[in-house]
């Protein structure tokens, strides 16, 4: 009578697999999560660029004074829209709107974001 083996996987190998797959996971989801994290960031201060050159042109076009402070309707023909034709806003406002993730501020001052102001800003 002749044995038929069994081919199976042993502890050991079992074991081997599961800690490279951890290894894997421990080096790979922080880098993950950081990247996000500086997507969302450069996302918004792409947002303020857009707004600060839409200020820039409206004064430029409407002989402005430095104190000026143009307000949303002012702008809205001068800023970028997504490609659904909204305005932009912070990707981290729960809220989805404009008006909630910026502020515009005057000609001389850089627009924020009031969101996340410590790390959503022009230099």
């Amino acid at each position: 009578m002749v044995r038929q083996s069994l081919k199976a996987f042993t502890i050991i190998e079992l074991t081997v697999i599961v800690v490279a797959v951890g290894l894997i996971g421990a080096v790979t989801i922080p880098h993950y999560v950081h990247a996000r994290t500086w997507k969302v960031q450069n996302s918004c201060i792409n947002n303020l660029r857009a707004i600060d050159e839409a200020k820039q042109d409206w004064a430029v076009d409407y002989k402005a004074n430095l104190e000026a402070n143009p307000s949303l309707q002012d702008l809205r023909l001068y800023l970028r829209r997504t490609h659904e034709g909204h305005l932009p806003f912070c990707p981290q406002d729960q809220n989805v709107k404009f008006d909630s993730s910026y502020k515009i501020n005057n000609l001389t001052t850089a627009p924020a974001c009031q969101i996340n102001s410590s790390n959503h800003m022009l230099f």
